[in-house]
């Protein structure tokens, strides 16, 4: 039970971090100040 639930986790952490990535790429693309 607690393996599944931390190989859950992990595709949640990959899944969030594929999002905030594709976010901050639209964020540089119309404003550069945004750039991290």
């Amino acid at each position: 039970l607690i393996l599944l639930f931390l190989d859950f986790s992990i595709s949640v952490a990959i899944f969030v971090f594929a999002i905030v990535i594709i976010l901050n790429s639209i964020a540089i693309d119309r404003c550069p100040v945004f750039a991290i």
